[in-house]
């Protein structure tokens, strides 16, 4: 066997060197990579929107509260309603870390209020009643305890719209 030139790779370094460039980026990928963020289940996605629709009836009764003073205490129990569901589907006042790439929550913008107190009214039971109904057709995929908590708040959204109803 003739010795080797220091030049010249025995076959078997040249495959393993091979085999490292090849295998390099493969795992390098898995350390770097992020896993793909989990798509929300229907419970989560149902408990969001309940939060932030009750979110979203809330400023309408603050800014009706703020533009009719007069309808205040009135609407502040059916507002006090809301801050309790708020507070008890979403106990944690500051939000879920949110994937990479993935839409940042749009804020609520300031509802615009009726000038009549009349008319007032009853866009905030128009609201409710919407807001009842949206929630109601997000239940079917929904079991056990979170199903029959996000009914009664929809069950107390559409009593609210029945009880704006009769308010003037």
């Amino acid at each position: 066997m003739p010795a080797a030139s220091p030049s010249s790779l025995s076959r078997r370094a040249l495959i393993t060197g091979a085999l490292a460039v090849v295998a390099a980026p493969v795992v390098l990928a898995g350390c770097i990579s992020e896993p793909e963020p989990a798509a929300p289940t229907p419970d989560e996605t149902a408990l969001e929107f309940a939060v932030a629709s009750a979110e979203g009836l809330l400023a309408e009764y603050t800014a009706t509260a703020s533009v009719h003073p007069a309808l205040a205490p009135r609407l502040d129990p059916l507002a006090a309603d809301h801050r309790e569901h708020i507070a008890v589907l979403a106990p944690s006042p500051s939000p879920a870390p949110r994937a990479e790439g993935s839409p940042s929550p749009t804020p609520t913008p300031t509802p615009t209020v009726p000038a009549e107190p009349a008319a007032a009214v009853a866009a905030l039971a128009a609201s409710e009643t919407a807001a009842a109904t949206a929630l109601a057709t997000r239940l079917g995929p929904i079991d056990g305890d979170l199903a029959r908590t996000l009914a009664s708040v929809s069950a107390c959204r559409a009593a609210h719209a029945a009880d704006l109803g009769g308010a003037l």
